[in-house]
């Protein structure tokens, strides 16, 4: 899946350009480095939904989902050209208990936490930048983890969920 570059909302590209404008940020190895690949090479970023821990081009968690949009349109101007519009995007991240600090203490839901605090700082300080391509009025809530076991391994997995609230030319 060819993934457009970040631009400005507009009334024909809202469903990809609100998922590009997200992802694009997250998707920056200088935004939001992998913990366990200092180069960059690694696949990190995914798209849409969890990769396949079982395929052999599985890399391992940690990793970031960066789901689809979601949206609703509310009341339209009494020209009937603008509306109120709602637009919400989930990013999940992903770590395990596969490696341990220094004491051999697991450390999945601390390299959970930190890739979370992460998108939470590239969110925040790129504000300006969603506010110009047309996503304004953000609101921000995140879940505690939660965990579960894969193929032997505690799994950790927290959602973020971005709500951008704006009247948009639909006309």
């Amino acid at each position: 899946m060819s993934i457009p570059e970040s631009a400005v909302i507009t009334k024909s590209n809202v469903f990809t350009q609100v998922f590009a404008n997200i992802y694009n940020l997250i998707n920056d190895r200088t935004n939001i480095p992998n913990p366990n690949d200092s180069t960059g090479n690694t696949k990190f970023v995914y798209s849409h939904r969890e990769p396949n821990y079982m395929s052999t081009n599985f890399p391992g968690y940690p990793c970031i989902i960066v789901g689809g949009a979601d949206l609703s349109q509310n009341e339209k101007t009494v020209s009937s050209t603008k509306a109120f519009m709602t637009d919400e995007i989930v990013i999940v991240v992903m770590s395990q208990d596969k490696v341990s600090d220094g004491s051999g203490n697991p450390s999945g839901a601390d390299t959970l936490n930190s890739i979370s605090d992460d998108v939470l700082e590239v969110l925040n300080a790129n504000n300006g930048t969603l506010r110009n391509n047309g996503m304004s009025n953000r609101e921000i809530s995140g879940t505690d983890f939660d965990w579960g076991e894969i193929d032997g391994q505690q799994v950790f997995r927290r959602e973020i969920t971005l709500t951008f609230n704006q009247l948009r030319l639909v006309v």
